[in-house]
């Protein structure tokens, strides 16, 4: 019997625990959405890198418990209760006030001094005529009131002081205004002066400073203090209620009246989806985008697309859209069909590799599905000549090739690259050349400042663009010549090539045909002067890797007995160095020594034949010289900014053209 009585408690007891259970329709709890991954750890994105997943024919149901659809309230928070209706304290008194042309100060001297007893100052300006009349019963501070807003009329108020009342200009009359309210309160009514200052918790001060100036009257000001989260509000008690409310109107979250909500793709891309339903938003008169009705964000890594809009009445309308859209592939549709992709920025040929390798097993014969017809294999094709990607695939397996040929196929970086190539007289201080001057702690040496080496090269960073310190250069020492200012822009990843010199010709072989008389010679050409070859590598924050290679090469006469062949001297250098777009780096250290014939005579009897020797001397000068190269780099990331970087650079060359003309005169009077 117990063990009957038992069971028959703990039963009611499971009964009552599920009816007291809250069912999950009746309260939807608001979770982070999670996102499961193979890894224990998290893998950061970089901005250069994606994720091309392939399509899901099935899609998982949302879980319950992530909504998927938030619309946020109007949230226009009103002021507290208006006390617009003044309550008066005291017995009323009987009036009857007929002023017509009467001096201020009369009627002044009547009201404040005989008929309210209060003290009063006249400020001396307070003067001229004014019509007044008013019968019947009204309360002290009533009639203050009133004489006050009359007052106002002639561009004079009045301002209390204590116990004490003054009467100046209007226009000077807010900075006198002693009343100060903290908070967004309304204050009792009336036509004092007073101070509000309101703080704000989304809008920005300085939009609502248009907004509200012009509903202020004449005495009002408004005033903010920089990015500080609070406007001062300077107008009489009577008015701040209108003020007060148009401040509570206007600041609003930015998502407020909003709905938002999240769509999940199972067909259809979500980027191409936001294109396409922006088009329709805007064939049908809406604005997208911006303060438009509608914001399309989609997710190419979840393929999924957040639509937020301004009317949230419209997501029904946009969800029927997105249902005619978003279909399964008919059987036709499923069929083989032939794709033209126009590649923009890469050569199609080099594209194509890549996309054979990741759908290789697609590419193969595909064996025969029972109860099907055979399926051909997909085909991609690379066309050199128009630079096209010709693809056979279904309409399925295209968006995941075409993904991937856009995310290759991107607007590419490109690097505008300085150089300034001078040449430097090796003397007195320099003698030992430039880099080991700044070795030794010579910073000083052209006014360039703080300079740092990079690593064991012979590189020196510095944080000036190099016409900069070309300035400082020039303007220390005029030992100085430019050689070469040339300018380039070229892609990321890709070589720049800029040679100053000339081609060498050089016989490289010669002969006689047979059984004639006639000779022949073949002659090949070689690059000479000075080569410079740099890569740059984008990196991120800025950064720019250089692989920089450098070549100096003059033609000499032969010294080794083969005639009508010169020889070459060559300095090579290289190099790879990261640095910040828009500093210079410079590269120094090659010094060439040349014995310069220098003849001094007397003019005239210096020329004499055989004579002149006696009026002339000859001797032979040693000088020394380094080539110092400053390359500078600025990462360009659209055709505007390569425009601006060029004509910066034609500017500063237009600059440095008169000093470099004074240095040459300086040199030549010496």
């Amino acid at each position: 019997m117990n063990k009957c009585v038992y069971a028959s408690i703990l039963v009611l007891l499971v009964i009552g625990c599920k009816e007291t259970q809250v069912r999950q329709s009746d309260f939807v709890p608001f979770k982070k959405p999670v996102t499961l991954s193979t890894t224990t750890e998290a893998v950061e994105k970089k901005p250069w890198e994606y994720e091309i997943s392939p399509k899901k024919e099935v899609v998982e149901e949302r879980k319950e418990g992530i909504p998927d659809k938030f619309v946020y309230p109007e949230e226009r928070k009103k002021p507290e209760p208006s006390l617009h209706k003044p309550e008066y304290t005291g017995d009323k008194i009987d009036v009857a006030l007929n002023f017509d042309n009467a001096e201020i100060k009369d009627v002044l001297q009547v009201i404040l001094g005989e008929i309210l007893n209060v003290n009063y100052i006249l400020d001396r300006r307070v003067g001229g005529t004014i019509n007044l009349h008013a019968t019947g019963q009204v309360y002290k501070e009533e009639l203050l009131s009133m004489l006050n807003t009359l007052l106002y009329v002639y561009d004079f108020a009045i301002i209390k002081d204590g116990d004490l009342y003054r009467v100046l200009p209007k226009a000077e009359s807010r900075q006198e205004a002693n009343i100060v309210i903290s908070g967004d309160k309304i204050p009792p009514w009336s036509k004092d002066i007073i101070i509000q200052i309101v703080p704000l918790q989304y809008e920005n001060p300085k939009n609502l400073n248009a907004t509200i100036k012009p509903f202020m009257t004449g005495i009002g000001n408004i005033v903010t203090h920089g990015d500080s989260p609070y406007i001062i509000l300077i107008e009489t008690a009577s008015n701040m209620e209108k003020l007060l409310t148009l401040v509570k109107t206007f600041d609003v979250p930015f998502f407020a009246g909003k709905a938002v909500k999240f769509y999940d793709f199972k067909y259809v891309d979500a980027r191409n989806m936001a294109k396409d339903l922006a088009a329709i938003a805007q064939s049908m008169g809406g604005k997208v985008g911006g303060e438009g009705e509608f914001n399309f964000v989609p997710f190419s890594d979840t393929n999924k697309m957040l639509i937020a809009t301004r009317v949230p009445e419209l997501l029904p309308k946009i969800d029927l859209w997105i249902k005619n859209v978003d279909v399964p592939p008919s059987e036709l549709e499923e069929e083989l069909k032939i794709y033209v992709y126009k590649v923009q920025h890469q050569k199609a040929e080099t594209i194509v590799p890549v996309l054979t390798q990741i759908y290789n097993e697609k590419m193969a014969a595909q064996p025969k599905p029972l109860g099907k017809k055979q399926l051909e294999a997909m085909k991609i094709v690379a066309d050199s000549k128009t630079n096209t990607i010709v693809v056979k695939a279904l309409p399925s397996d295209y968006r995941g090739i075409k993904a991937i040929i856009e995310a290759i196929d991107a607007t590419p970086q490109q690097v505008f690259i300085e150089v300034l190539i001078l040449e430097v007289d090796l003397k007195s201080n320099l003698d030992y050349g430039t880099e080991w001057s700044l070795k030794m702690g010579s910073t000083k040496l052209f006014g360039l400042g703080d300079l740092q080496r990079t690593a064991e090269t012979p590189a020196i960073s510095f944080a000036k663009g190099n016409f900069e310190i070309l300035m400082d250069i020039l303007a220390t020492n005029s030992n100085t010549k430019i050689l070469s200012a040339p300018h380039i822009l070229v892609r990321d990843e890709q070589p720049a090539n800029i040679q100053v010199g000339s081609e060498v010709p050089i016989l490289s072989s010669s002969g006689q045909q047979t059984g004639t008389t006639v000779t022949f010679e073949q002659v090949q050409y070689r690059d000479t002067g000075i080569i410079l070859t740099v890569t740059p590598h984008i990196g991120e924050n800025d950064f720019v890797t250089l692989e920089i290679k450098q070549e100096v090469s003059n033609a000499e006469e032969t010294t080794t007995g083969v005639s009508n062949s010169p020889t070459f001297s060559t300095r090579k250098a290289g190099t790879s160095l990261v640095i910040k777009s828009g500093h210079t780096i410079s590269l120094g250290g090659i010094i060439e020594q040349k014995n310069e014939k220098r003849i001094s005579k007397i003019p005239l009897l210096g020329d004499i034949p055989f004579l002149g020797n006696l009026f002339k001397s000859t001797s032979i000068a040693n000088k020394r010289t380094e080539l110092i190269m400053l390359i500078t780099p600025y990462i360009a990331n659209d055709a505007e900014e390569a425009d601006s970087l060029t004509n910066a650079f034609q500017k500063k060359l237009k600059e440095i053209e008169p000093l470099i003309t004074q240095r040459v005169n300086e040199v030549q009077k010496y």
